[in-house]
């Protein structure tokens, strides 16, 4: 019980991957992570809201000469990727504890790229996608010897 007239300091702490969204019910002052209260002029309960952290997902991108490469971030909508570039990121973020699936869903025209790490669970910002272009084809080594 806190007696009338009095304050009181509350500690807010959310969860992990959460932040505090608001604090209200009683009288007083919020400054993370500290709700000050009071002083108290009668009975009231205090609520502290939470929302998930929100993430980013990107990546670099690597041997892109031609247009036509496009990713999709967990079945959405596509991103392309200009040729040359050496970077992407999707626009909407996800939350934390979330997962998440990058794919390639057009390839350039004359090249093949290839994903890694492109799957997994957000507990930050997503930095390690990797895609990886090449020249369609076979390769032709100076030995007269393909690759496949």
């Amino acid at each position: 019980d806190v007696a009338i007239g009095a304050t009181l300091d509350f500690t807010v702490t959310p969860g992990t991957g959460q932040h505090v969204r608001g604090v209200a019910g009683c009288p007083g002052t919020f400054a993370a992570p500290v709700f000050h209260a009071g002083p108290i002029q009668s009975a009231c309960t205090l609520t502290a809201t939470f929302d998930p952290d929100l993430h980013t997902v990107s990546g670099s991108v690597a041997g892109l000469a031609s247009a036509g490469l496009a990713l999709k971030l967990n079945g959405g909508a596509d991103l392309p990727i200009a040729a040359n570039a050496t970077d992407f990121r999707f626009p909407d973020p996800l939350a934390y504890g979330s997962g998440y699936a990058v794919t390639i869903s057009a390839q350039p025209a004359t090249q093949q790229c290839t994903l890694l790490h492109g799957t997994g669970t957000v507990s930050g910002d997503v930095t390690d996608v990797a895609v990886s272009c090449a020249p369609d084809g076979d390769v032709i080594f100076e030995d007269g010897f393909e690759a496949n």
